[in-house]
Formats: C-alpha cells, sequence, structure tokens
C-alpha cells in the first residue's frame, strides 16, 4: 500500500492511501482523527506530481496568494 501525506496549504492535511483494489483519501486533525474525503476522486495510476495538481484544483479556494499543497510524507 503507498501512503502519501499533504499539507494543504498550512491549513490541513490529506492522506492519501493506494491499495491494489482502491485510492481512500482522508482530512487528518491535529489529534490523530481521520474523516473520509469523498468528493475527492484520485486516479489508481496518478503520480504524486498529478495528485498534489488535483488536490491544488479542488482546494484552491481556501488558499492565499503564496500557499501551496506539499508532499509532507511518502511511503511506498
Amino acid at each position: 500500500m503507498d501512503r502519501i501525506r499533504l499539507d494543504v496549504y498550512g491549513r490541513f492535511d490529506l492522506v492519501i492511501e493506494r491499495s491494489e483494489e482502491s485510492v481512500s483519501v482522508y482530512r487528518t486533525t491535529s489529534d490523530g482523527k481521520r474523516a473520509p474525503v469523498r468528493h475527492l476522486l484520485i486516479p489508481h495510476d496518478a503520480e504524486i506530481d498529478e495528485i498534489v495538481d488535483l488536490v491544488d484544483i479542488a482546494f484552491h479556494e481556501l488558499a492565499g496568494p503564496s500557499d501551496q499543497v506539499r508532499v509532507r510524507l511518502q511511503v511506498v
């Protein structure tokens, strides 16, 4: 299973988990709780740059002028 943790504009983290069958997206909180994000669909074969772009497109309304989506952790 692949796991990618993204910092979305310094506001919250997303965890993307890919297995052989599916891709799951979760929003995490500072206390470690996870909530599924169902409105964001990530293709199973998407590369990390594509995933960052998809997240940026999905949440761009939350971004300030210099805010970015950043990769915090990638576990393959």
